[in-house]
């Protein structure tokens, strides 16, 4: 087609986990039988309370939802620590990712992160028509602040950093994100994705809430669609300083956060305690798996999220498949390496004993 652009041709359009229903269709078995544990999502959906209040909001949409998110914000604000203006919001962190390499892209222009790591990276450089600079990650699979820091050219003005990094559960303790962003340089924005923050139990991990209302070259992302279980009504936010969020604005289509979205979200923030909880459940399920995966002999990465990348000694893709063939819907990356998200205790035990028998035919 001679009207779209040329360079797009070399990427691949961004593929989600498969729907449930369409794979148990497929595989002819009843959805029920089937466990999805391809896309890090929460197992549980969203507590009662939120439900109600999102069901009420739902008589409102007719009308269009409040651009500034104001309720939202207030709540947010009072739950960081942070002024109104320090935080930007997003049709989930993905839509902020994105558009922080629409405001500074462009031809000639470069942008660094680790890889493997989120999809939507490179391909957000490329929307933006920028040149994406891919920084392996360390033999044991970990983030390597020096590789970063030694990849930055006189071309960057953008760096990704995903931390626990997806997909492989590893992290960089605070004393390292601190002094990777203090060696980056001032014209470089740093957008610190910290999706998976509040599933971090490890005791020298820290946020970087704070140090972004004292940067102006950095934003620190998170979301409502992990920990708080809305990942299909899509509400992320930033947080950095106020003239940063301004600027960074000016390329946000506006109503992009829906009216059901920020009342849920605003509900789910009450409720800490059962947070809490789900996080504890989390932390013991995924020691439970990686002790699982040890006792098999399946090679994983110790996680800080709510994933393990795991290889059982054979490609990834045939790994997939015969997962699949046992009702179990896990995720492929190139090479031999896969991801399974941490699911409920029944899941996961479909899990294990799936691994099991994958094991011993590898």
């Amino acid at each position: 087609m001679e009207f779209l652009r040329s360079d797009l041709a070399e990427i691949a359009v961004y593929e989600p986990g498969r729907p449930i229903e369409q794979v148990a269709r497929e595989l002819g078995f009843s959805p029920e039988f089937l466990v999805l544990v391809a896309s890090n999502e929460n197992p549980y959906q969203p507590f009662d309370e939120v439900v109600e209040v999102m069901a009420r909001a739902v008589a409102g949409i007719n009308r269009y939802p409040d651009n500034h998110a104001l309720d939202l914000r207030i709540s947010l604000a009072r739950h960081l620590g942070v002024d109104l203006d320090n935080l930007w919001f997003g049709a989930g962190s993905g839509e902020l990712i994105r558009l922080s390499a629409l405001a500074v892209g462009g031809p000639g222009r470069e942008v660094v992160f680790p890889w493997p790591s989120f999809a939507m990276y490179p391909l957000c450089a490329r929307y933006a028509m920028m040149t994406s600079v891919k920084v392996p990650l360390t033999a044991d699979h970990g983030l390597d602040p020096d590789a970063l820091l030694a990849a930055i050219g006189p071309d960057t003005v953008l760096m990704y950093i995903c931390n626990p990094n997806n997909p492989s559960g590893s992290y960089l303790p605070a004393d390292e994100v601190s002094r990777l962003i203090e060696e980056v340089p001032e014209r470089v924005l740093v957008v610190l994705d910290e999706a998976y923050y509040e599933y971090v139990t490890a005791s020298d991990y820290r946020g970087t809430v704070l140090q972004a209302l004292e940067r102006p070259n950095l934003i620190t992302l998170r979301t409502f669609s992990k920990i708080y279980g809305l990942a299909a009504l899509r509400v992320g936010y930033a947080v950095g300083q106020a003239e940063t969020i301004r600027q960074l604005r000016r390329v946000q289509s506006p109503f992009t956060v829906t009216s059901v979205g920020q009342a849920g979200a605003v509900e789910a923030l009450r409720h800490q305690d059962q947070i809490e909880a789900r996080i504890s459940e989390n932390a013991r399920e995924r020691d439970r798996m990686e002790k699982g995966l040890a006792r098999m002999g399946i090679r994983y990465v110790p996680s800080q999220a709510n994933f393990i990348y795991f290889a059982v000694g054979m490609e990834a893709g045939q790994t997939a498949e015969r997962f699949l063939a046992r009702g179990v819907v896990i995720r492929a990356f190139p090479g031999e390496w896969s991801r399974v998200s941490v699911g409920s205790p029944r899941e996961n035990e479909r899990f294990l004993a799936a691994a099991a028998e994958v094991a011993a035919q590898s």
